[in-house]
């Protein structure tokens, strides 16, 4: 399904969503704002969407309840896209947000259950309120190093999520970001963090640890309830706030210096004391490799390996 500019005038557009065979779902340009009519929202033949290059703004739950929507093209001219745009669409499995994007609304993809896979583009610096809650099919978010601030909610039962790379420049975690991540195993804070609201990781059962790679941020409460049997947070030598054997009611560690290997180690999902000759995914790529290669550990780093040239 694609959507073609049928007839206008002035800054008026009119755009026509065509399907096989008949039905026709009209869809007004205003300028370069995407209004969609009332047929859509709730539209359970909706199953692909190709939105043009000449739009710049998706408004408002434009797509709101589309139950058979899988697959979604957006433009890189595309900049902002509004609250609730792609809400309770809940077989949506096709969908990259544009790299030109710099304004995305709360709610976005609520209930996108077979969403897998996600990549946050670099020209936002923050992931709204519920924008993942409850896509319990969630395996993977690449998120760039400008994110500041994750919003209340936004991973909010993503059930499957194993690990997620926080960014560097990071500074605030709101309350429940990763409510009931049961995937998750442990937890990397950045340095730059320095609040994390209540309920942040509240019954994350299978987490582990979390290695802070900073001073101790300002913990609201019940931030790690519910964690893993075990569950202990570690931090580095130097790191001022922390105390020890607990910290806010959670036993605490001190990881000793901050060597690079340690803090690369911790970053990526490992005990800061790890064996760097291990191979801890099987793909005949040990540790100190990856590190020595600014590779990420995690990967599949087969067949991806500088091979050598004969000369």
């Amino acid at each position: 399904m694609r959507l073609t500019r049928n007839q206008g005038h002035g800054r008026f557009w009119r755009w026509v969503l065509s399907r096989v065979p008949t039905v026709i779902v009209t869809v007004i340009a205003l300028g370069t704002v995407l209004y969609l009519q009332a047929e859509p929202r709730k539209d359970p033949a909706l199953t692909s969407v190709i939105i043009p290059d000449t739009v710049t703004t998706i408004s408002h739950a434009a797509f709101w309840g589309c139950s058979s929507l899988t697959t979604v093209r957006m433009p890189d001219s595309l900049h902002t896209i509004r609250n609730n745009v792609f809400q309770y669409c809940p077989q949506l499995s096709d969908c990259a947000l544009p790299a030109g994007l710099t304004s995305l609304g709360t709610n976005t993809f609520v209930g996108c259950f077979a969403l897998t896979h996600m990549r946050i583009p670099s020209g936002l610096s923050t992931i709204p309120w519920a924008t993942f809650y409850g896509c319990s099919g969630l395996k993977s978010v690449t998120i760039p190093a400008n994110i500041t601030s994750l919003g209340v909610n936004c991973f909010y039962q993503c059930h499957q999520l194993p690990d997620i790379d926080l960014p560097a420049n990071l500074t605030h975690i709101a309350s429940n970001a990763f409510y009931q991540c049961y995937g998750l195993k442990q937890i990397s804070i950045p340095a730059g963090v320095t609040t994390i609201e209540s309920g942040a990781f509240n019954q994350c059962t299978r987490l582990v640890r979390a290695d802070f790679q900073g001073n101790a941020p300002t913990l609201q409460s019940n931030v790690f309830l519910g964690a893993g049997d075990g569950f202990t947070i570690y931090f580095f030598e130097g790191a001022t706030g922390f105390t020890t054997p607990t910290w806010q009611g959670y036993p605490c560690l001190n990881m000793g210096d901050a060597n690079p290997t340690a803090r690369w180690l911790t970053r990526h999902g490992h005990s800061h004391d790890s064996d760097m000759m291990a191979d801890t995914n099987d793909d005949g790529v040990p540790l100190l490799m990856a590190y020595a290669l600014g590779l990420d550990p995690d990967d599949n780093l087969a067949g991806r390996m500088p091979q050598p040239v004969l000369t």
